[in-house]
């Protein structure tokens, strides 16, 4: 893990960004997996499966030349559709945990409050548009008896296409699943995620969709050990 990431998210910095332009900061924990073909999600003894929702997300990432944020398991998204669109920078924490620092304008250029906190890590180097993926997802909430929602799965159809020169092949695809804390704790994630692994799904070796994109693209070697 980068011992920098986490200065750049501090409670006041936080309040600050909130106030004076809608910036959101939130802690994501969440687990991916691979999952075969005709996969079924598990029954949940204490729980129930929400309604189906589904999202088409369109999502730009935007890297150095030398792909330094890639290096230090950053990623900087502009995406469209969902319920957040917007730029999403993501720094990680630890395995599975990542602050993600969410601006809600998708249409202009790069907010000052993200580029501010980038350019420390960057060298005031520029920053171009790497991978654009593209998804379809399949979500589904799991609800406890009291109604709070524990975790969301999302079961993502992903196509990854290359938009820089050196990538050893254009596009790619793939299906993943997504398992993200809500307002569950812990213990309710881990059960459910028992559940999904009962059910045949096996975890991802790739620790994000850019991670897998970029390996798979342009052959960079994984960082999962900061992603």
């Amino acid at each position: 893990m980068n011992t920098t990431s986490p200065r750049l998210v501090a409670s006041g910095d936080h309040e600050a960004s909130a106030a004076a332009g809608g910036v959101e900061i939130t802690v994501e924990v969440e687990s991916k997996f691979e999952v075969p073909t005709g996969f079924a999600l598990p029954d949940l003894p204490g729980s129930t499966w929400g309604e189906r929702r589904r999202d088409d997300l369109d999502a730009t990432y935007y890297d150095t030349a030398a792909l330094d944020l890639a290096g230090l398991g950053i990623i900087l998204r502009r995406r469209f559709g969902g319920d957040d669109e917007g730029w999403h920078l993501k720094l990680p924490l630890s395995r599975g945990e990542k602050v993600e620092v969410r601006v809600p304008c998708a249409d202009g250029p790069l907010p000052a409050e993200l580029a501010d906190r980038l350019a420390t890590l960057t060298g005031g180097a520029e920053l171009g548009p790497v991978v654009r993926l593209c998804t379809e997802r399949i979500s589904r909430t799991a609800v406890a008896p009291d109604g709070v929602v524990l975790v969301d799965v999302a079961l993502d159809h992903v196509r990854a296409t290359a938009l820089r020169d050196g990538a050893g092949r254009d596009e790619l695809v793939w299906t993943e699943l997504e398992v993200e804390l809500v307002d569950g704790d812990r213990t309710a994630m881990a059960a459910i995620v028992a559940g999904v692994l009962g059910a045949g799904a096996t975890r991802s070796r790739s620790a994000s969709k850019l991670e897998r994109a970029l390996h798979g693209l342009y052959r960079v070697a994984d960082h999962r050990e900061c992603a």
